[in-house]
């Protein structure tokens, strides 16, 4: 495993959960790709999934920075989730005249979504991993952020150098402050951004175990 710099370009608007990214999160999505593993519905089928990045000391998590990049500018739109109005006609008693959408279980909802444009186009995540493995799996990975289903986000070119190390807690602690999900009593860290997250992948199954974390700073 050598020290490694991961670049990509980013075409327009990009939203981001918690205003970052986790590339070690990126890289098991793309395994399970490869790999025709099935998404996990729930804990259970959760399928313990290895990548080409170096495991912390603890084996907690991965020796990989979230996303850093800057934001210039961020503006918010909006999602409607509708009521299925076709549907409900099928399903409702003839008697039924009218459908209030305004309140209820049938109300639409505009849902908030921030979304920012990023200095140069840019977002940069530092690891120790192996160039090659790192390249190939991050070549499956076509949309980032939010709305993927859509092509809102898209990278234009992923970038993968050797990188030169700044010198202890590299490449996840810079300065005291954290650049992935750290545990909040790891030694070294100076910032006062927590929360209830988990370490590792996958970031989005809380029932796999959340503890007390430190957090990066959004862009």
């Amino acid at each position: 495993m050598i020290p490694l710099r991961v670049t990509a370009r980013v075409r327009g608007e990009i939203s981001l959960t918690h205003g970052y990214l986790h590339l070690d999160g990126l890289l098991a999505w793309a395994v399970c790709q490869r790999d025709r593993i099935p998404p996990a519905m729930t804990p259970d089928e959760w399928v313990p999934v290895e990548i080409p990045v170096e495991r912390s000391e603890c084996g907690r998590y991965h020796l990989c920075s979230a996303s850093i990049g800057r934001a210039e500018w961020h503006e918010v739109r909006y999602t409607v989730r509708r009521f299925p109005i076709e549907r409900g006609q099928k399903l409702l008693p003839e008697k039924v005249r009218r459908v209030n959408l305004s309140a209820g279980a049938q109300k639409h909802f505009r849902i908030p979504r921030t979304s920012m444009h990023l200095q140069d186009d840019e977002l940069r995540w530092h690891l120790l991993g192996e160039p090659e493995e790192v390249e190939r799996l991050l070549s499956l990975v076509h949309y980032l952020g939010k709305r993927r289903a859509v092509a809102a986000h898209r990278p234009v070119e992923w970038s993968v150098e050797e990188d030169e190390p700044w010198g202890d807690g590299y490449p996840v602690l810079r300065d005291g402050q954290p650049l992935r999900h750290l545990p909040a009593d790891l030694p070294g860290l100076r910032t006062e951004r927590r929360m209830f997250g988990r370490l590792s992948y996958p970031y989005h199954q809380p029932a796999l175990g959340e503890e007390l974390i430190a957090t990066p700073e959004p862009a």
